[in-house]
């Protein structure tokens, strides 16, 4: 089988299939990444899956913080409000 590279806007642990989206925080501009990027400051996107800096445009409003949480190989990653808890399983 032919390993498929992660497209722009989403990630892996490996940078290849099966992928995650990028969450509302961050951004990945590039194929094959293993990361997302982070957003400037407080900014978020609109929607999951974005490919630019530019994305990141509004704020996530107070009290109302966004959770997100990701498999990464035999580990969930919880991300609140950009502070990642590590939970094994």
């Amino acid at each position: 089988m032919i390993p498929v590279p992660c497209s722009a806007g989403s990630f892996s642990s490996t940078g290849i299939a099966p992928c995650s989206l990028c969450d509302r925080l961050s951004f990945q501009p590039n194929n094959e990444s293993r990361i997302c990027v982070p957003c400037p400051g407080t900014s978020a996107t609109a929607h999951l899956g974005s490919k630019s800096a530019q994305d990141c445009i509004g704020k996530l409003k107070e009290g109302a913080p966004e959770l997100t949480i990701r498999s990464v190989g035999q580990s969930v990653l919880a991300l609140f409000q950009r502070e990642p808890i590590k939970m094994q399983y």
